[in-house]
């Protein structure tokens, strides 16, 4: 196997070379490089193939140490204005690197030092990412407001379309499906076309995965295509990696899971190389549901427990309870049926305790139909009532 790159060491070092000059950078690189953490060799065989996809390193502390380091070096050597859009952009790749704790830090350090309007929305805005990637809707929301307010006093459009499309993200993975592809479309209408390419492309994808979610596989196909064109002509590897394994659960969905494994594949290889944390775990969990179709339960397994291990290190609460409806199945297929029932419970609380009213529904029609070959048919008959009734309230009934 190749060996694997600190890509978030690299990223620090590339945003670093867009604030100081060269020389600058090799004497930051010089003085504050971190010695690189001994391998983990403790993988376990399933084949070699699949190990190779399990094998990541990362470390926690050695990520903070770069971190506190560049925002050191970046506060004694640039101008105000470009340390706190440094900050901005720190923040961001900590995001995409599925580092929540250390952009929410970095967040509220700007939005202290600074009184610029738009960069204060902008940081509203990337806090309420964070705070979606943790599913705290109402912390979410309520930097959300803050952020387009902003956008809205100082005439930015463009902050204002932003704001639609995670406002859209949010009731996605709410389920709210009919309000999310509502924000995705207000989002479009508030970009001119042909301009702000990149937002667009991101919400076609988004569009796409609504449109997957309903089961119009012809249409959600188109979106992706035309996003992943874009960025595939940019090389945007998160966003292709993303896309790969959108497009893979799309097949998933229509019982293609040989194609769905092509793409599934394609997203790990591109997340592994640029250690793309986030979509590894959603990478992870596809693939996990993918083989257990395949009634490959031992790797099924393997996968899961490795997406769960990357969802807690980032802290991907949504992730975790789809994590724990797939350990439920597997054990299901292996007749555990206690166990099953633990990991449903488990999924069914956190997303009860989130608001995720889909996810909701189908832990509670998994429970139902766990219970029926369980044979407890009173508890069977009472858990899909109420799975029904959690499908009526958000329109979905299939």
């Amino acid at each position: 196997m190749k060996e694997l790159r600190n890509e978030f060491t690299e990223a620090i070092k590339n945003l670093l070379s867009s604030y100081i000059d060269a020389n600058e950078l090799n004497n930051f690189i010089n003085k504050f490089e971190v010695n690189k953490p001994a391998k983990n060799n403790s993988t376990e065989m399933i084949n070699k193939f699949y190990a190779q996809q399990l094998k990541i390193e990362y470390s926690l502390g050695r990520d903070r140490l770069q971190i506190d380091r560049t925002i050191t070096f970046a506060q004694k050597t640039l101008p105000k204005e470009k340390y706190l859009e440094l900050l901005k952009n720190l923040a961001q790749l900590c995001i995409s690197n599925g580092k929540l704790s250390f952009a929410f830090e970095i967040l509220n350090k700007l939005l202290k030092q600074t009184t610029e309007e738009e960069l204060k929305a902008e940081a509203f805005l990337l806090l309420s990412d964070v705070f979606g990637r943790s599913a705290d809707w109402n912390k979410c929301i309520e930097a959300l407001v803050k952020a387009n307010d902003l956008f809205v006093k100082i005439g930015n459009n463009h902050g204002s379309s932003k704001c639609e499309n995670m406002l859209g993200v949010i009731h996605g993975e709410k389920g709210n499906l009919k309000k999310a592809k509502k924000h995705f479309e207000n989002c479009l209408k508030l970009l001119n076309k042909g301009e702000e390419r990149e937002l667009r492309a991101s919400v076609e994808a988004n569009i796409g995965i609504i449109l997957n979610m309903q089961g119009d596989y012809g249409s959600a196909a188109d979106y992706f295509g035309k996003a992943l064109r874009y960025f595939e002509s940019v090389k945007s590897d998160r966003r292709i990696a993303e896309l790969r394994q959108n497009i893979g659960m799309m097949f998933f969905n229509k019982n293609e899971q040989e194609a769905a494994l092509v793409e599934i594949d394609k997203s790990i290889e591109i997340a592994l190389d640029n250690k793309l944390m986030p979509v590894l775990a959603l990478s992870y969990l596809s693939k996990a549901n993918i083989l257990l179709a395949l009634d490959n339960c031992n790797a099924a397994l393997a996968f899961a427990d490795k997406a769960l291990e990357v969802s807690h290190l980032i802290d991907d609460k949504l992730s975790i309870a789809d994590i724990y409806r797939t350990k439920s199945l597997i054990e299901r297929k292996k007749k555990n049926f206690e166990r099953a029932e633990n990991y449903l419970q488990s999924s069914l609380r956190m997303n009860k305790s989130r608001d995720n009213n889909l996810n909701t529904a189908e832990a509670k029609m998994e429970l139902g139909e766990l219970y029926g070959e369980m044979n407890l048919i009173s508890n069977k008959e009472k858990i899909l009532k109420e799975s029904l009734k959690e499908y009526q309230q958000i329109n979905i009934l299939n």
